[in-house]
């Protein structure tokens, strides 16, 4: 599929500056073990007949700054990689480990609801500064505050440890290992050929004609928010192949920046090339050193 927009267009996005807040939260046990009123033994054996067991659990939330204790449920699939693995093995007839129940992982959960942006900012300078983060807690809080709502998810937060009166009304959540894992997609993507990506229908994007420059704005989807930082990733992902933008990943390990080449260009920057010249150098000479000693003996 060849490029075919070639419009100056601008992208709607506003983002909503929320003050997020980083919690510890570490599993309880078994959804069911924290519902009040529920037979658990009437409830294994619905489970053995429709052959679906119950894949949540209860998670206990502790805020960072305050150490305050709030309570919720996820389902297995919403966990780190590893921790759904490890709770995926045990029977739901049996109780979640102990040993498990130590482990930890982050969560960020908004302390309000926030304000949108009176005007439309730049989307590009949040991607670049979103591929930047490189797995670090302290500066995702940094950026989520300064740039607001990530996606539409939410949790329900009970203040006590029982969870049958859970609160319906959901907190706006960000779980950072899917971030990072988003991270990676997105710079694959941004790689790869076009084709995949611009085929996909939820990934179009709808342009609106406006009286000021530059005349043209787009959003993912006519009902996409412009608020959310994920939508407006999307949309400069569905921009930039739509215009035949071409991007790599230096080759230099543990870099992973994302760079538009010049011809053959494989680092992002001289000083990344320069290191991996010296590099290339040191184990050049390595060689000979090794290969002397052999001679030697």
């Amino acid at each position: 599929m060849s490029p075919t927009f070639v419009l100056p267009v601008m992208l709607e996005f506003r983002p909503r500056r929320m003050d997020w807040t980083a919690y510890d939260a570490t599993i309880a046990g078994w959804r069911w073990e924290y519902r009040t009123g529920v037979d658990p033994y009437e409830v294994f054996s619905f489970w053995r007949r429709s052959k679906a067991p119950d894949n949540a659990v209860a998670v206990r939330l502790c805020s960072r700054s305050s150490q305050q204790y709030v309570f919720t449920t996820m389902s297995l699939r919403e966990l780190p990689p590893r921790l759904a693995k490890l709770c995926g093995e045990p029977s739901r007839e049996a109780a979640i480990p102990e040993w498990l129940k130590r482990e930890s992982f982050p969560m960020l959960l908004a302390r309000s609801p926030g304000k949108p942006a009176e005007e439309s900012v730049d989307p590009y300078k949040m991607r670049d500064e979103f591929f930047d983060l490189k797995d670090d807690l302290d500066r995702l809080l940094v950026f989520v505050r300064k740039w607001g709502l990530w996606d539409t998810r939410e949790l329900s937060i009970c203040p006590e440890e029982t969870l049958e009166p859970i609160s319906r009304n959901g907190i706006p959540c960000i779980l950072p290992h899917l971030i990072w894992r988003k991270q990676t997609e997105y710079r694959k993507v941004l790689c790869a050929a076009p084709e995949r990506w611009l085929s996909q229908p939820e990934k179009r994007i709808h342009i609106v004609q406006k009286a000021q420059k530059p005349y043209f704005f787009a959003n993912q989807r006519p009902f996409a928010d412009p608020e959310i930082c994920q939508n407006a990733i999307v949309a400069t992902i569905t921009l930039d192949h739509l215009t035949g933008s071409r991007f790599r990943i230096c080759a230099k390990p543990g870099c992973n920046r994302l760079f538009k080449p010049v011809r053959r260009q494989k680092h992002c920057s001289r000083a990344c090339a320069h290191a991996m010249a010296v590099q290339a150098y040191r184990d050049r000479a390595k060689k000979k050193v090794a290969k002397g000693k052999k001679r030697g003996r």
